[in-house]
Parts: C-alpha cells; structure tokens; sequence
C-alpha cells in the first residue's frame, strides 16, 4: 500500500514494497526481494533474495544481497550492515532490531540532555539567532534549518554549548523519533552546490545526529567524500557506539574543531 510503480519495468514472485516505495522506469526486480519504506529504486536490478533498507535512494545500481555496485563506474560497495543492503532472510530481522536499538541509544541521550538543554540552550537560542543553517537530509535533495555548528561556535558561550553536545538536541530527538534521521549515519551537509554534487555520488546518503566525518578534519568535499565511503563500507552497531563515544569525548576535550 502507498508504493509507487512506474513502468517499464519487471518484478518476480513474492516480492513486497512497503509504504511509500518508488519503483522507477527501468527497473527489474527479482524474486522474494523486499523494499522497506521511503526507498526510491530506478534504472537498476534487484536480484532474488535480497533486502533493501529503509530511506534509501538508489539509481543506476545492481544490488545482490549485500554488494551494491554502480552501473556507471563500475564501483563496488560491500556492505556490512545489514539494515541497510543483505540477504532478504537475515535482513528484515536485523533492519528492526538496529532501527529499534538506535532509537532507544537516541531517546536515552535526549534525556541526559534535556535538563542542560532547558537551562543553557534555550536561554542561549533565544538571543542569538543566526545558529542555524539550511542542511540537506536526503539524496532528493530535499532541506530543512538545522543547528549550524560553525555559526554557533563564533561565541565563548556557544562553544561552551557545543562541548556538550547540545547542538545535536533536536536531531536526537527526531533520531528516537524515527523522523528520517539517524542517531549515527552520514553527515548533515550543508545544501551548497559541492554538497548536492556529494550526495548525488554517494552510494546512500543518511544523515545522522552522529557521523564519523564529525570526529575528523574533513575540511573539502574530497575528504568528506572519503570518510562517508568509509562508513557506508564499515557500518555496524559496534562501528556506531565507537563513533558516538569518539565525538562526544572529543567534543569535551577540544571543542567543536
């Protein structure tokens, strides 16, 4: 229900589409694949027995379970985690459990946070006003105003606020709300025109409260490029935890860099 098909396009036996699931011109689908929610495939070739994650867009791609390879380049991606691309059985099970386990990992920070956040952010977001900034959330291209790091950090006090994290309050929030973004995934891009061009190129592109590119200096698009390739080809649970504990101390030891 809710998923959209345009033809020309083939689709096996035993498939399902979730709700809002785009099947573009182009496209052939094997059999027992299923397709999460919010997913857009076209020009590419799903083969049997796989699963694809939620949020994803994915256009001139072969996906086999859990190797994605571009049809234009050539480019291979093994993918671990199998919330994203697996094999369909093993797939859906974990898709749930990782989804569920981010939520709570974010719902849990929001409530460390909540009390600071009252007290010293909201004070803090009341007199200053240029904090945010206009962000991409996903590879439609698609906006949204968001906490700007960088504008924040132009005071000693919004320095302070950014050693605690609390710039990440409302993207947490929406991480535990299941709000299209993750508690770790890519990194929030700012909507510029070298931006929109890496995440055109990006295999996925999955915004997160937490990124591995955060706890690096990834100062120019090459370098960001590298770093979110990196976590697409490494995600994991664990890989999450590790990028979690390595910004949030980084943060309460240097400042936001």
């Amino acid at each position: 229900h809710g998923s959209e098909v345009t033809p020309p396009i083939m689709i096996g036996n035993n498939c399902r589409f979730r709700n809002h699931t785009i099947i573009g011109s182009n496209t052939i689908v094997g059999d027992n694949v299923i397709i999460d929610e919010n997913t857009s495939v076209t020009d590419s070739i799903v083969y049997d027995n796989t699963y694809i994650g939620c949020d994803l867009d994915l256009d001139k791609k072969l996906v086999y379970k859990n190797h994605l390879i571009s049809a234009i380049s050539g480019e291979f991606i093994y993918i671990t985690d199998r919330v994203l691309v697996s094999q369909v059985e093993l797939g859906i099970v974990t898709s749930l459990f990782n989804r569920f386990v981010q939520r709570v990992f974010a719902l849990g920070i929001v409530l460390l946070q909540v009390i600071p956040w009252l007290l010293l952010y909201l004070p803090y977001s009341i007199f200053v006003r240029e904090r945010r900034s206009e962000f991409l959330i996903s590879k439609s291209l698609a906006t949204k105003y968001c906490e700007d790091p960088s504008l924040v950090a132009k005071t000693a006090w919004g320095r302070f606020m950014l050693r605690l994290c609390l710039d990440k309050f409302a993207l947490l929030l929406q991480a535990s709300l299941n709000r299209k973004v993750y508690l770790v995934g890519n990194r929030l891009l700012t909507n510029t025109v070298q931006h929109r061009k890496l995440v055109m190129e990006l295999p996925v592109y999955n915004p997160g409260a937490f990124s591995l590119a955060e706890t690096t200096e990834a100062n120019s698009p090459d370098v960001e490029q590298f770093y979110e390739l990196e976590y697409i080809n490494n995600i994991s649970t664990r890989f999450n935890i590790i990028i979690i504990c390595r910004l949030i101390s980084s943060r309460l030891m240097y400042g936001y860099r």
